[in-house]
């Protein structure tokens, strides 16, 4: 509705109660993949599209990992077969061949239709967590 008022401290549970009922989900899961560059968004939506709860940690505050200035600040990245056939048939990501079996991608592109089709598969993001531990367990405790 147009001039009603709302409160901050409204905004502010409504934040703080989505927040806690998505880090409750996700404190168990049966993947955790950290890092939302290209590998870990790969992997996050073909595991999330298979069907296991999977949850994907982040630094950053943003998807791509280093890829974003395509770590020679140049709006373009080269990839190679298999990679080619995986960002196009999976992810449509759109390729300019040059040659010898190399392809020229646009990184921003790329990162949007990793991170776009890991999220539609399932997967979870969360932003800004520095992950400095990872424990595995064998035989977890069940819930």
């Amino acid at each position: 509705m147009v001039g009603v008022s709302i409160s901050e401290s409204s905004i502010t549970r409504a934040i703080m109660r989505s927040a806690l009922k998505i880090l409750d989900e996700y404190s168990s899961v049966d993947v955790a993949i950290v890092g939302a560059g290209p590998s870990g968004m790969t992997a996050a939506y073909y595991l999330a599209k298979a069907g296991l709860k999977t949850v994907v940690l982040e630094r950053r505050f943003s998807f791509g990992g280093g890829i974003g200035g395509a770590a020679s600040h140049l709006p373009s990245i080269v990839v190679e077969t298999p990679a080619s056939e995986i960002l196009s048939k999976d992810f449509g990501v759109r390729l300019q061949d040059v040659g010898d079996g190399l392809f020229v991608i646009d990184p921003a592109e790329m990162m949007a239709k990793l991170a776009t089709k890991a999220i539609d598969a399932g997967a979870k993001f969360l932003l800004g967590i520095n992950v400095e531990d990872v424990i595995i367990r064998d035989n977890p405790p069940q819930e």
